[in-house]
């Protein structure tokens, strides 16, 4: 596992803290902006500011989805070929 797909509550405090610890880590983090949020729409803003680009790349719900469909049909086609190969019945 290299990337990691971030979204939840207090944007400001918790999601910072997981992202600027995961990006130390080594992962590559996607912030999902309209899946989180903090006390207010000025912290929330505030900390995506803080965060993105420097820890992060941000993306809407609507952007990331189809990014993810890809991906899962990627693993599928993955998992349908081992399984015809060889190992396949």
């Amino acid at each position: 596992m290299q990337n990691v797909i971030m979204t939840g509550f207090y944007t400001d405090q918790c999601v910072s803290a997981s992202v600027r610890d995961l990006t130390d880590l080594g992962y590559r983090v996607s912030l999902v902006d309209d899946a989180m949020g903090a006390m207010s729409p000025e912290r929330h803003q505030n900390a995506l500011q803080s965060i993105r680009k420097l820890y992060a790349n941000s993306e809407s719900t609507e952007e990331i989805l189809p990014r993810l469909d890809q991906i899962a049909a990627k693993l599928t086609k993955k998992k349908r070929g081992w399984l015809s190969g060889r190992h396949g019945r």
